[in-house]
């Protein structure tokens, strides 16, 4: 298997602006999505030209749109990883509210993503969410590892 390859800077600027617009699409900025922000952008602001308070500025103005920014994902790695990326960030505060779930249906189409798979990781993400801490994690059986890659590999290759 291949190593899952870099965003460039358009695309990593792109993951982290779609994650923030998700932070938001409860109308409620938790902790602990900032948290998950945090460390997304941390991972990506390695890239040139990721200025992480602009892209929460421009959010916060109403100057970003959804679809407008998931076309700067030119791979479907990248597509794939502002999607779950996007989960985590839902999931960081507890199960997804209403708005984050319409907001998590609404990237699955400008993304192109394939419905099924996109919610086999969100549903697979809940799991994990909804888990008591001394308890064993779900199974991560290929069937409901998402969209092709296992949210471990993708938190290893933010």
């Amino acid at each position: 298997m291949t190593a899952p390859t870099q965003p460039s800077a358009e695309e990593a600027r792109a993951i982290t602006s779609i994650s923030i617009l998700a932070a938001f699409a409860d109308g409620h900025n938790h902790e602990r999505e900032r948290g998950e922000i945090k460390r997304i952008a941390d991972a990506l602001a390695q890239r040139e030209g990721v200025h992480v308070p602009s892209i929460v500025q421009a959010v916060l103005m109403n100057r970003m749109q959804l679809a407008e920014t998931a076309a700067c994902l030119r791979t479907p790695a990248a597509r794939q990883l502002a999607y779950e990326m996007s989960v985590c960030v839902c999931d960081a505060d507890g199960a997804q509210t209403p708005r984050e779930r319409a907001f998590l249906r609404e990237l699955q189409v400008v993304l192109h993503l394939d419905g099924n798979l996109a919610d086999q990781f969100s549903s697979h993400a809940e799991e994990i969410t909804a888990a008591p801490v001394d308890a064993p994690l779900p199974s991560t059986s290929s069937s409901s590892r998402g969209l092709g890659l296992s949210f471990a590999a993708h938190r290893e290759a933010v």
